[in-house]
């Protein structure tokens, strides 16, 4: 709830020329917040018990809690009927399609089942379409997507999380089992990639204000489908200081991406839209997240089960590794070829300038709303 509001609270609060710039100032504190997450998490595995990392949440998001509540944002649609058939709709059809991705490996990929669990989220998804269409309030306005940077917003923003994504998920099962990191070690090497998210955000967002989305965007994902292709080639020989680069590759041409890409979103759709816009935002970023996680696990759980099946490279621990890291290589190279698609697709983007974005009334540089 709070990732998909944000940006809409931040569009409405900032003038055009200086809403790349602000959405990338929250994407920074975002990413301080991934910075701290592995190094926190990281000494909590080392000297304490994993229960711990659930606990420590409790006294922030109270904190937090109390400050929202005393933070007054008026609505200014009023109250609207939510489209709950619609949102179960969704939910059912993205948890066939992970359910198809995760079972498609033991089951078979042309398997009755799991084309049946495809056709069944496929079915739903149309049939999710259709109520949308015909609903006054739905969850999500199609028509939306009928405005060219909206759409292509929405597709390269899911292609950027799907083929980044999986990064921060296996690349710790590659430092923990394959180069024998600590998992304090571990935390502190996958601060390489929110610290260049910091650091990169709020110049990308900046800079977009005045040469626009689609140059940064394009290259962004070009930069992200490199870092990939340079992590498919990951060894049990690699030193630590080249994983780093590799990783921090991957999060400059991704942050490069983020806020330009969610700047010509926002900056296309009427005011009185943005909150739907942030929930798409919001909604490409985490299907983006968990298809690329699952498609990426699933490739590599299929590849290694069939080098240790059978015994092409050996048995043993180091054998299991080397499965592993075939399985990753493919993983990664596939999360590649994604990002070169999405920096194709992105190339197409029609606003010469996110200032210039139609649909949000103009607001004086000197006077901000809050």
């Amino acid at each position: 709830m709070m990732m998909a509001i944000g940006p809409a609270l931040i569009t409405s609060a900032f003038p055009s020329q200086e809403r790349g710039k602000s959405l990338g100032l929250a994407g920074s504190s975002v990413a301080l917040g991934l910075l701290a997450g592995p190094l926190v998490g990281g000494v909590i595995l080392q000297h304490l018990s994993w229960h711990w990392l659930f606990f420590v949440n409790l006294p922030v998001g109270l904190a937090l809690l109390i400050a929202a509540e005393k933070a007054n944002v008026p609505d200014p649609r009023g109250r609207t009927r939510i489209d709950l058939f619609g949102a179960a709709l969704l939910a059912a059809s993205i948890g066939f399609l992970l359910f198809a991705l995760d079972r498609g490996q033991s089951h078979g990929w042309v398997s009755a089942a799991t084309l049946s669990y495809f056709a069944l989220a496929a079915a739903l998804a149309c049939a999710f379409v259709i109520i949308e269409r015909s609903t006054d309030d739905p969850l999500i306005r199609l028509g939306l997507f009928k405005h060219r940077d909206f759409a292509l917003g929405a597709l390269t923003g899911w292609i950027n999380y799907a083929a980044t994504s999986p990064v921060p998920v296996f690349i710790p099962f590659y430092l923990q089992h394959v180069l024998g990191c600590s998992a304090q070690k571990t935390g502190l090497i996958l601060t390489s990639g929110p610290l260049t998210l910091a650091l990169t955000a709020p110049l990308a967002g900046a800079v977009s204000d005045r040469i626009g989305s689609r140059p940064l965007t394009t290259a962004g994902l070009a930069a992200a489908g490199v870092g990939l292709m340079f992590l498919a080639n990951l060894s049990p020989n690699t030193s630590l200081a080249t994983v780093v680069f590799r990783l921090a590759l991957t999060s400059f041409g991704s942050a490069l991406f983020v806020s330009p890409n969610s700047s010509a979103v926002m900056g296309s759709v009427p005011k009185d839209e943005l909150g739907v816009a942030a929930g798409v935002v919001a909604l490409v970023r985490n299907l983006g997240m968990v298809c690329g996680v699952a498609a990426a696990g699933s490739i590599i759980t299929t590849i290694r089960n069939q080098y240790t099946a059978t015994g092409e490279i050996g048995h043993g621990a180091a054998f299991q590794n080397l499965a592993f890291l075939a399985g990753l290589r493919a993983a990664f190279t596939a999360c590649a070829c994604l990002a070169f698609a999405g920096a194709v697709i992105s190339s197409f983007r029609t606003t010469p300038k996110a200032a210039a974005s139609v649909g949000i009334p103009e607001q004086p540089s000197s006077k901000c709303t809050h």
